[in-house]
């Protein structure tokens, strides 16, 4: 009650023939799904490529492309079918197919669909390296066995009668007579494989990704399919590097200067591809940290080794290009460059002792002068603020604050040494008066051997003159607490009487002008 259907292959049989068509080779092979052939190539080389397609007999019915290639003895060297569909040739599309199968084992065909019952998209498509085309990848393929050799069935001879009609002999064959084998068939090993052909390329380097100029040959080795029939493609900066050679497994190149990039294979017209980064490095000629300095209190001193080598090792324990150094002492480096050159720097760091210490002044009065000694093994002094004040050649700081001031000191122990310290200056309240006595006794006793007004406070402008009698001028000084030692000309003092004037200004006073007598005595 069942149906059963048998399905059997189709039958083709090819014969090979000389120039003169004497018979040389006929083999038989047998196709599966196979109903007719739309093209047959033969090419230079003597071979023949025969193509056909086909649409499947379920939804969405996709087309599928078949073609075949026998040498020149008529054995199978190349099957392909691939589902054109998947690149966009519409499905359910009946058409001819026009196909050439290149020595380079590139495949190009031409397409021209008909129908108008099921022409979806009609027109002309032209496509290459359809081998190499998928869904997901278009670097892969797969083998079908669409055809196998199959035996030769003849049949023999029976109540031949030949007739001649019209120049053409016709012969009778007795179909009933029992099968003779005059070619024994090929075993079949395998009837469907799908082999990868270019879906995978690997680079790799055969030497270290860290180059060095002074050995500037190397080479990369690619690891690819030995099925897949793309050509190597080798993508590199050529300003950087020169190709000595290459093939479809090698590349010879040899570097001409420093350079940081990638070495790149790909297939042609496909998009996989791998990349290896190199760096290429000028070799290095030494290592250099720094002269022999010495260290400021409080201060760091960093020591740099320098980029570009390879591997990093302080005294220190550190393993990077740079370190900064507080304390006094011996330093060392050693670093490898990427030509594995060793070279090895050595720094002394010897501590700085001065000190910066300003002591403050008792408390001054207000606009009076406060006095500070500064070390005099420092040098390039400044302060702030800075108005109001000025340095003797001694060390010696004159400030004159109007109110309670924090002075900044600082100085320079050594070169990029600079120290620094802060002193609070007080000031108070005070009357600020004059007193001009009326005599004085310059006998060298230590006591009143000077003529000079008392100043009590500090003036911003101070002139004091003495006359003789007669009115000639015999002393003058701008110097407040200056005063005369009653000689003339370096003479001896002379007993008299003698006139003064004084011009002065207090800070907060206008100014002032008082004239008056003094007696000399001895």
């Amino acid at each position: 009650g069942n149906n059963l259907t048998i399905t059997t292959p189709k039958s083709y049989i090819i014969s090979l023939f000389d120039e003169n068509l004497n018979l040389i080779k006929t083999i038989n092979y047998l196709a599966n799904n196979i109903f007719s052939i739309d093209n047959i190539q033969i090419s230079t080389n003597n071979e023949i490529t025969i193509s056909y397609s086909m649409m499947s007999n379920s939804p969405p019915y996709p087309v599928k492309i078949l073609y075949t290639t026998f040498d020149k003895n008529l054995e199978i060297v190349f099957q392909r079918k691939n589902n054109v569909s998947n690149i966009g040739f519409p499905n359910g599309t009946t058409f001819l197919i026009d196909a050439n199968f290149k020595k380079d084992g590139i495949f190009s065909f031409l397409t021209a669909p008909y129908g108008s019952n099921n022409c979806i998209d009609c027109g002309f498509y032209f496509l290459d390296n359809i081998p190499f085309y998928t869904k997901t990848n278009d670097c892969v393929g797969y083998d079908t066995a669409i055809f196998y050799k199959a035996p030769i069935y003849v049949q023999p001879l029976n109540g031949i009668n030949f007739t001649e009609l019209q120049g053409v002999q016709l012969v009778n064959i007795d179909l009933n007579a029992p099968s003779l084998i005059i070619d024994q068939p090929l075993v079949k090993t395998e009837f469907c494989k799908e082999v990868s052909i270019c879906d995978a390329i690997q680079l790799q380097p055969l030497t270290p990704a860290q180059k060095c100029l002074s050995q500037p040959l190397d080479s990369f080795k690619v690891i690819r399919s030995p099925l897949c029939l793309r050509k190597t493609q080798w993508q590199v900066d050529t300003t950087a590097m020169q190709i000595l050679n290459s093939n479809d497994t090698m590349l010879y190149v040899k570097y001409l200067r420093s350079y940081i990039g990638n070495v790149t294979v790909t297939y042609g017209g496909c998009n996989l591809n791998s990349s290896t980064p190199i760096s290429v490095s000028t070799p290095k000629t030494g290592v250099f940290i720094g002269n022999d300095t010495t260290l400021c209190p409080g201060g760091a001193i960093p020591l740099n080794a320098g980029t570009g080598f390879k591997t990093y090792a302080w005294s220190t324990g550190f393993g990077i290009p740079s370190i900064t150094i507080t304390q006094a002492g011996k330093y060392w480096v050693t670093v490898i460059d990427s030509c594995n050159n060793q070279f090895s720097d050595t720094i002394n760091i010897s501590p700085i002792t001065a000190t910066l210490q300003v002591t403050s002044t008792d408390t001054i009065c207000q606009y009076d002068t406060a006095f500070i000694q500064l070390p005099t093994n420092l040098y390039n002094y400044s302060w702030q603020p800075s108005t109001f004040s000025y340095l003797k050649g001694n060390n010696v700081l004159s400030l004159y604050p109007k109110t309670n001031t924090i002075y900044t000191i600082k100085a320079s122990a050594a070169k990029d040494c600079i120290l620094t310290d802060t002193v609070l200056i007080r000031t108070k309240s005070c009357p600020q008066n004059i007193y001009f006595p009326t005599a004085f006794t310059p006998n060298g006793d230590g006591l009143n051997d000077e003529y000079k007004p008392s100043l009590i406070g500090n003036v911003v402008y101070y002139e004091f003159t003495i006359f003789n009698r007669w009115g000639q001028k015999i002393f003058s000084t701008k110097t407040p607490n200056k005063g005369w030692n009653g000689k003339i000309n370096n003479g001896q003092p002379l007993m008299g009487s003698y006139v003064y004037t004084c011009r002065y200004k207090f800070f907060t006073k206008k100014e002032e002008v008082e004239n008056g007598t003094f007696v000399l005595i001895l």
